[in-house]
């Protein structure tokens, strides 16, 4: 093999290579947890709401906040992955929140069959975070909370999360 052969080569390899790398490193940082399902409160409560979630700091300190939010209220909250979100029904809540990445300006695909199955589309609370905090795609459709994963911003999303459950709920049972 010729030595203007090799270079060749090393140069497509590398042409091929470097973006396979840089985006599987990208994916192991930006890949999403799984979270384990739990309830806050008994499924008695007056008010009811689903929240489906993925494994995230941002996404982990935003569900603490709203399980303090809620303990000792009335109010019952299930929390579960957003991969078993098309399991669950949604005309047993009064409220549903969605806290999920998106990628490739798509939700993901469970929580997307969900919302097709929702009578009350205003039922839905939908968070949607992206590296640029904007709203690409069908996350536009969704009239969704936009924010970039940045902890710094959960004081002013939590709000906007608490205002939309209010009117979620509509007025008081």
């Amino acid at each position: 093999m010729t030595r203007r052969t090799r270079m060749i080569l090393i140069v497509v390899g590398a042409a091929i290579g470097l973006p396979i790398l840089a985006f599987g490193i990208y994916l192991i940082v930006n890949i999403q947890g799984v979270i384990e399902p739990f309830e806050v409160n008994a499924p008695d409560c007056s008010r009811k709401v689903l929240v489906a979630s993925q494994g995230s700091s941002y996404k982990d300190a935003l569900l603490e906040r709203l399980v303090d939010h809620v303990k000792g209220k009335d109010i019952y909250l299930k929390v579960v992955d957003t991969t078993t979100l098309d399991a669950e029904d949604p005309a047993k809540f009064d409220a549903v929140i969605m806290v999920a990445a998106i990628y490739a300006a798509s939700i993901p695909g469970a929580a997307r069959g969900f919302i097709e199955k929702v009578r009350h589309p205003e039922k839905v609370i939908p968070i949607v975070t992206s590296d640029s905090g904007d709203a690409p795609g069908e996350a536009k459709d969704l009239d969704a909370i936009t924010s970039a994963s940045d902890v710094g911003t959960l004081d002013d999303d939590f709000a906007a999360i608490l205002a939309r459950l209010e009117r979620a709920f509509g007025p008081k049972k």
